[in-house]
């Protein structure tokens, strides 16, 4: 109940601000090839689209939050498919009980398992593979803040061979403060 008011909460903003809702989000569970299962919120478009949008959140969110939430929809009000996927969470390197620090992020990526890179690039590629299933043709990566910077790796890893066309990539938020997989420290 309380995240439904939460949801309804965030339409009324969206109303305020200007952007029509048409729809509610269907949660949807979806697992890697790895086998590991993870949640996303889905707004299917109308008239078929053929680019579906994968939104990823900011630190300490949820695929529900503020702006990936007025991104989900405003896309979907334009045609598109969206779907808004979980991050993947990092082992709590300082030991203070919150696993959204982004300390423990840079922590996973310089020295710890490098866990939470590959973890999202599998989630990303099961949602272009769920994408499939849709008849959808063509995806867009985007993210917000710790999202964006998801969004953007997955993109510079550049496209496989038989993979679903990612036609665009999507950074709000994004700051100098990156964290890269691939970066050496």
């Amino acid at each position: 109940m309380k995240s439904l008011m939460k949801h309804l909460l965030g339409v009324c903003w969206l109303s305020i601000l200007g952007v029509s809702v048409n729809a509610f989000a269907l949660p949807i569970d979806l697992t890697t090839s790895t086998g590991g299962s993870f949640g996303g919120l889905l707004l299917e478009g109308a008239d078929s689209p053929r680019v579906g949008v994968i939104l990823m959140h900011g630190l300490g969110g949820t695929p529900d939050s503020s702006v990936v939430l007025q991104m989900r929809y405003s896309l979907n009000n334009s045609g598109y498919t969206t779907l808004s996927i979980e991050n993947p969470i990092p082992a709590d390197a300082n030991g203070n009980g919150v696993f959204t620090d982004f300390s423990d992020y840079t922590a996973d990526v310089r020295f710890g398992a490098n866990s939470v890179f590959p973890e999202m690039h599998e989630r990303v590629q099961a949602s272009l593979d769920y994408f499939e299933t849709l008849g959808i043709e063509q995806a867009v990566i985007g993210g917000f803040s710790l999202g964006s910077r998801f969004a953007t790796e997955f993109v510079a890893r550049g496209q496989q061979s038989g993979d679903m066309p990612v036609a665009g990539l999507i950074g709000v938020g994004m700051y100098g403060n990156s964290i890269d997989h691939t970066t050496s420290y």
